[in-house]
Parts: C-alpha cells; sequence; structure tokens
C-alpha cells in the first residue's frame, strides 16, 4: 500500500496542465489508494484496541 500511496503523490507532483482523461484517471487510482489504506488502518487500529483491552489495568 504504501508504495502505491507514494506513486499517487509522485503522480500529483507530477500533473500540470494533464487533460480531463489523464486527471480523471489520477483521482480513479488515488481513490482506490485511499480506499485501501483505510481500510489497512481500520485493521489496524482494532487490533491495537484489541492488544489495549488484553493488558491489566
Amino acid at each position: 500500500w504504501a508504495g502505491k500511496r507514494n506513486v499517487v503523490v509522485h503522480q500529483a507532483a507530477k500533473i500540470s496542465k494533464a487533460a480531463p482523461k489523464v486527471w480523471q484517471d489520477y483521482l480513479d487510482n488515488a481513490k482506490a489508494v485511499a480506499e485501501e489504506g483505510f481500510e489497512i488502518f481500520r485493521e489496524l487500529d482494532r487490533l491495537r484496541r484489541l492488544k489495549a483491552a488484553d493488558k491489566p489495568v
């Protein structure tokens, strides 16, 4: 996921006067990468909460 995220950021830096089709492709890819990252974040957060719940107070 991190590699895909870096590609999205790099592509954003290169866009200057891109055609609408190119821009839409970029947005579609960025959305997919963001959704994947959000799912990873949710799973990690769930695991952290489980781990924290197992610790004695």
